[in-house]
């Protein structure tokens, strides 16, 4: 039996993280994005916020140090909110993460996919921002309820997995910005990505003027998004009004490079502004490891080994939370053996 509701949106969370003390923020913990940012940055707090907005404000007033932003989705496209949130705050973009990411159907401990009449889901379905809903069934022990979540909040929350693999499609990666106040000094070589926004006048081909700059110098273009100009949303043409764009555009080059500076120069002379959101490294892609001897991001990830420590193959473990073991063993996950054992390490 398929569920009869779905409830859209529980939280919209963001997460900022300061390098020391605690900042008290609305949110839960739980999400991909937390998991993300405990592995990558290990020397920082991470504190999750009830909206994007929140999270951008406590960095601009200080609040906080950095900032992750999801900013596009393999399978559901661009945030499009969060596009316009980067040029309403004058933070900089410092670096780029990239997140394969997992999501799960979570439910109480003992519950079948058929018990279920509600799911607890987001808008954007391949993305994980349902923590808040894990914590709702939890806390009020529903048990007709399910949350579409990751493993690491299923742990959290004493959940069981239901079904694994639970997003639209494979691999399922979500890239985010990371932003501060200060923006970093990039070196005139090495692995470069520049993010830009900026306004044109009407006029036949201007657009295409535009990114000739980056064209005549071999700049290569990874993105164009266009949104509409929320502080002049409408221009005049005549006797007829059109809808007015700004374009933002990511190319891969360093703004220390002299060509990339003329190319810049160049689209500055034709356009309405011009804004640089940041010039950062591009970070190496952080997907589920499916590697034996190595830490896996998320339950898919470690499938591979949990099949091979099923099997019965020598000298093999695999380490979980308790959390993610009872779901996995007997009869409710039947993925690991029954009985199985955990062994405690100091």
């Amino acid at each position: 039996m398929t569920p009869t509701s779905i409830i859209a949106r529980i939280n919209e969370e963001a997460i900022v993280w300061v390098k020391a003390g605690t900042i008290k923020l609305k949110g839960s913990p739980g999400t991909t994005t937390e998991e993300m940012v405990l592995k990558s940055f290990a020397d920082c707090i991470a504190v999750p916020c009830n909206t994007f907005v929140a999270a951008l404000e406590a960095v601009d007033s200080s609040l906080a140090d950095i900032v992750v932003l999801p900013i596009e989705n393999s399978s559901t496209g661009s945030f499009h909110q969060n596009y316009d949130l980067l040029l309403r705050h004058k933070l900089h973009i410092v670096q780029e993460v990239q997140v394969d990411i997992e999501l799960c159907l979570l439910a109480l401990p003992g519950v079948q996919k058929n018990d279920l009449r509600t799911v607890f889901s987001h808008p954007e379905r391949n993305v994980d921002h349902c923590a808040a809903g894990a914590e709702i069934i939890s806390m009020q022990s529903l048990g007709d309820a399910g949350v579409i979540g990751s493993a690491q909040a299923a742990e959290l929350y004493g959940l069981d997995i239901v079904e694994c693999n639970f997003q639209d499609a494979s691999p399922n990666l979500t890239r985010y910005l990371i932003l501060a106040r200060t923006a970093d000094i990039p070196k005139e070589y090495g692995p470069y990505k520049t993010s830009i926004v900026f306004g044109l006048e009407e006029g036949p081909g201007i657009l295409f003027k535009a990114l000739g700059a980056f064209w005549m110098r071999e700049i290569s273009l990874t993105k164009i998004e266009s949104r509409p100009n929320k502080r002049e949303p409408m221009r005049t043409q005549g006797d007829e009004k059109h809808f007015n764009y700004i374009f933002y555009v990511d190319f891969g080059a360093s703004t220390a490079e002299v060509r990339v500076q003329n190319a810049l120069k160049d689209l500055k002379e034709m356009a309405t502004f011009l804004r640089v959101l940041g010039c950062y490294q591009k970070i190496a892609e952080l997907v589920v490891n499916q590697e034996k001897g190595t830490q896996c991001l998320s339950l898919g990830g470690a499938y591979p080994c949990l099949a091979s420590v099923a099997s019965g193959e020598s000298g093999l473990a695999i380490v979980v939370g308790p959390g993610i073991l009872k779901s996995l063993s007997g009869p409710t996950g039947g993925i690991l053996p029954d009985p199985c054992f955990a062994l405690d390490f100091p």
